[in-house]
């Protein structure tokens, strides 16, 4: 839950998500029906080439706020 609204969040992480690039769409709950990614996404990170960008990790609560953080 990345806002804080009380409906589960999605990080979608795509290699090739823009062409060449890798691209990674931040999507906000509720989660319903479907549609184009990039319509839905209210925000995307793009990678500089090939695949960056498109690989998420998840690295525990690295800054002791009580929340899991993201490497993306």
């Amino acid at each position: 839950d990345v806002n804080d609204d009380g409906y589960a969040d999605m990080l979608a992480a795509c290699p090739y998500g823009a062409v060449s690039n890798g691209m990674t769409y931040l999507l906000l709950g509720p989660l319903t029906g479907g549609g184009d990614m990039g319509t839905l996404a209210t925000a995307t990170f793009l990678g500089e080439n090939y695949s960056a960008m498109a690989y998420l990790n998840e690295l525990g609560d690295l800054n002791d706020d009580g929340f899991d953080d993201i490497a993306i």
